[in-house]
């Protein structure tokens, strides 16, 4: 949607039409990505722009070899004035640049010497072989006066779990109005499981072990397979066409590298088994960089791949920073089952003699909780409430790192020395204060707690091992009953620099976070140090096919939320909730 000149209805245009842009889910068909099937020196995966300038943009685009393995290719690339014919009729810049198997034959161009704010026709070639022809534009001056934008923004793209609708609809958008100025992709652009992993629920494939939608079949871990993993998205027909159509400014979440990756370390990451993380992370940063059209990042002429927090002006009306929340400076994630393990009394977890591991037999788990007496349950849970209470607000943990933070308090003292209307913030994860809902009949009443204990909580966590949620069901359960953050890995876990974050928004003229790594909408009020003090609002993208928190709780936790409508009313900040 186009942003205007005030924060007035802003959550009113959040409910009609998702997130900036109005746009919801997305995409795809068969996915082949072998070389061998092609013409050589094709370009099958392409082409996209992206990170644009006032006077220039990244292209990019892979050649696809064949039978053939040339040391090198020499390639041309070719802007024209824009024409809605595609004729490339009156190319206004050329030149040459070559590609080699050391960047995996992807191509990409740092163009310059563009007029500000103005669309334009580009295409590459190899010999004779000509790309297809894609649309890019430059960003407006500086000062110009500007009165609206309109983003595509997206995040959480599985392709195994669902099609990519959205991304079809907003190359739709872009042919029919052509008014998209940028796709903000906020992360998980892929997946990097094998079949047996996430998702577990039946997607494109017949079932959830159709290799064919897994390329590589098996984790990512080397350069080789974030390769091939990327090649197999950039096969997808509406992804490629909405690359094509409109620049893109992306930044990555954990899912380009591993699940729940922090800078020195992933929760899908084993060193054991599957080596160092510092390999496996810059074999990812390497492919995401050799595969997007993003501006790598150079100091003092070596570049510096970890580096993707950059922004973008567009004249006066807006600043869009781009962050990245997830591998530069984030500080290991805080795991509540593990509080709350130790915190119990080791007589809680023995089946028949036999230590039980929650993670292992979850029902043994559940129902030697169930079974322990009120007060030994209240104190242990109360004491886990106080060593995470602690943990999320150690002032050492950081979730963007000194340097980045630095730089973004700059970024916006600049931005409003500058008299930009807004401040836009892309990122990852969700940034408001979102505390779990209490699931526990949203009561915090200790009469009725002690009676949902003694005689209901077997009969719910036994639904939960039965559907076969796990230990972190438990977690949420208890966590809505004491207060705890919805979700450890997002802003929420990092107290202390949340509220950092919240004094740098209380900067800005009029800042607009937008969250991604849910898979759900939502539309939340960003508070600072007490209920009135508003420092912004916080969009957040459904996924473009992973699926949401609905899709799980449904059959577990839902009906006793359908007991209690007033739950999200006790979530402060949240003003919507939803996916469609």
């Amino acid at each position: 949607m186009p942003i205007p000149g005030t924060t007035k209805n802003i959550f009113s245009r959040f409910a009609k039409g998702l997130l900036c842009a109005g746009i919801i889910a997305a995409i795809v068909a068969s996915c082949s990505s072998d070389d061998e099937d092609a013409a050589p020196h094709a370009s099958n995966y392409g082409v996209a722009s992206g990170d644009p300038k006032a006077d220039g943009m990244i292209l990019w685009t892979r050649i696809t070899l064949g039978s053939e393995s040339p040391d090198e290719i020499t390639v041309t690339w070719e802007i024209a004035e824009w024409s809605s014919d595609e004729s490339m009729s009156n190319v206004i810049i050329t030149g040459n640049t070559t590609t080699d198997a050391s960047q995996n034959y992807t191509v990409k161009v740092d163009t310059e010497g563009l007029a500000a704010n103005q669309r334009y026709n580009y295409r590459f070639r190899v010999g004779d072989v000509e790309s297809v022809v894609g649309h890019t534009r430059t960003l407006p001056s500086a000062d110009a006066d500007v009165s609206e934008l309109k983003f595509a923004v997206f995040s959480c793209a599985n392709l195994p779990k669902g099609y990519f609708h959205s991304y079809a609809h907003a190359a739709d958008q872009a042919t029919t109005a052509g008014d998209i100025d940028a796709v903000i992709h906020l992360g998980d652009y892929l997946y990097e499981y094998d079949s047996s992993g996430y998702p577990s629920l039946v997607g494109r494939g017949d079932n959830n072990t159709d290799t064919a939608l897994f390329s590589p079949n098996k984790e990512l871990t080397q350069l080789a397979d974030y390769r091939l993993r990327h090649a197999q998205y950039k096969s997808d027909p509406d992804l490629q066409e909405l690359q094509r159509l409109v620049p893109f400014i992306a930044v990555w979440d954990d899912h380009e590298s591993s699940n729940d990756a922090w800078k020195n370390g992933a929760e899908n990451h084993d060193e054991a088994t599957e080596g160092s993380w510092t390999e496996r992370k810059a074999a990812a940063l390497q492919a995401y960089h050799e595969w997007m059209p993003i501006r790598t990042h150079t100091e003092n002429g070596t570049e510096d791949r970890e580096r993707i927090y950059r922004s973008f002006d567009y004249g006066n009306l807006a600043n869009l920073v781009m962050l990245d929340t997830r591998l530069v400076g984030r500080d290991q994630q805080i795991d509540q089952v593990q509080f709350l393990l130790a915190n119990h009394d080791e007589t809680a977890f023995i089946d028949n003699g036999t230590p039980v591991n929650p993670y292992d037999n979850f029902t043994a788990f559940a129902m030697g909780v169930g079974n322990l007496t009120y007060a030994t349950q209240f104190g242990q849970v109360q004491a886990a409430k106080a060593a995470i209470d602690a943990a999320v607000n150690d002032t050492s943990r950081s979730l963007l790192g000194s340097s980045q933070e630095t730089w973004l308090t700059g970024q916006v003292a600049n931005s409003v020395a500058n008299s930009e209307t807004w401040q836009i913030f892309g990122q990852q994860v969700i940034a408001a204060d979102v505390t779990a809902p209490n699931y526990l009949l949203g009561t915090d009443n200790i009469t009725e707690y002690t009676s949902f204990l003694r005689q209901d909580s077997v009969a719910l966590l036994e639904t939960l091992a039965n559907a076969g949620t796990g230990a972190a069901q438990l977690v949420a359960v208890l966590a809505g009953a004491y207060g705890q953050p919805y979700n450890l890995d997002s802003w929420d876990g990092y107290g202390a620099a949340q509220r950092t974050f919240m004094q740098i928004l209380r900067q800005a003229n009029n800042a607009i976070v937008l969250s991604g790594d849910t898979h759900n909408a939502w539309g939340n009020q960003l508070i600072g140090d007490n209920s009135t003090d508003f420092v912004g609002v916080e969009l957040a993208t459904p996924g473009v096919s992973a699926p949401g928190l609905e899709e799980y709780l449904t059959t577990t936790l839902a009906p006793l939320a359908s007991n209690d409508p007033t739950i999200l009313e006790t979530i402060v900040g949240v003003q919507t909730s939803n996916s469609p």
